[in-house]
């Protein structure tokens, strides 16, 4: 059981890495858009949208790997001997 409680940690933390590379590559984009970009070309503007979904996300998977530490920390305290 153990086991399958660490390899969920582990793939919670390797999603929140890869959420938060995707959020910054996302800002980065954001930031090196010059003004005006967006009237001529309207594929390639950044809504605030896309960056709070991120942070969702981000704060998502934040969330269950404290949960799942909690849990783990639980289970450990109840079968201590």
């Amino acid at each position: 059981m153990k086991v399958g409680l660490f390899v969920s940690i582990l793939g919670l933390v390797i999603a929140f890495l890869g959420a938060a590379i995707a959020g910054t590559a996302v800002l980065a984009k954001a930031i090196a858009q010059p003004q005006g970009v967006a009237v001529y070309n309207p594929e390639t503007i950044v809504r605030a949208l896309d960056l709070f979904l991120i942070v969702a996300n981000i704060i998502l998977i934040g969330a269950h790997i404290l949960g799942s530490i909690n849990s783990l920390g639980l289970f450990d305290w109840i079968t201590r001997e």
